[in-house]
């Protein structure tokens, strides 16, 4: 018998992480300006009170860099040709000790983040769903990608993350001796779906 084999990493939830050239230093800027509300989903967990934070003339040029890297991720990854939007995009800072809880993004399609500065403890960490029984809670091997069940990214400096909305994920807590800003989005398709059939639907 071979040692060789055919891995089919079947139903996966693709995780991707660009490197980009926006002007990060202007973006941590325009997020310290930005007015902020404590959230209920954390520890010292900040949201800013508008979710429209890139309809913001100030970002003209960073949106189209970020449509540009989700329109990569949607072909590359997902065969997906068709029209989408930016839905909504807020602020998120979370102060010193502070940390989110793992959530998913609702009513959503795919969910971005970009990170303007980094710090090896600026971490986002992403959680498998538990299932009735779970056949991973023998492997004590957390590094595999296979057999995790929570994986952790500590993202560089001017780092776009994208990913399914209905990953489980959190912001894990911060240890660093400074405030963890970053730019959060939610992506949705445009047009309409399943033409004549009864799973029909139309988004605008």
């Amino acid at each position: 018998m071979k040692d060789e084999f055919i891995l089919y990493p079947l139903f996966s939830m693709p995780v991707a992480a660009f490197d980009t050239d926006i002007d990060n230093k202007k973006v941590l800027d325009f997020l310290k300006k930005t007015k902020l509300g404590l959230t209920s989903s954390g520890i010292d967990s900040h949201m800013s009170t508008c979710n429209k934070i890139l309809d913001d003339k100030t970002l003209i040029k960073e949106k189209k860099k970020l449509l540009k890297i989700i329109s990569i991720y949607l072909k590359q990854v997902f065969n997906y040709n068709k029209q989408f939007k930016i839905l909504n995009s807020w602020v998120t800072k979370i102060s010193v000790n502070g940390e989110s809880q793992n959530h998913i993004h609702r009513n959503s399609w795919m969910s971005g983040v970009y990170y303007p500065e980094h710090d090896n403890d600026f971490k986002i960490s992403f959680k498998k769903e538990n299932g009735v029984c779970s056949t991973y809670q023998v492997f004590e091997d957390n590094h595999n990608i296979y057999s995790a069940e929570e994986w952790t990214i500590t993202p560089k400096k001017n780092t776009v993350l994208l990913f399914p909305s209905n990953l489980m994920h959190k912001a894990v807590k911060n240890l660093s001796n400074k405030n963890r800003y970053s730019l959060a989005f939610n992506i949705n398709p445009i047009g309409t779906f399943f033409k004549k059939n009864d799973t029909e639907i139309t988004y605008e």
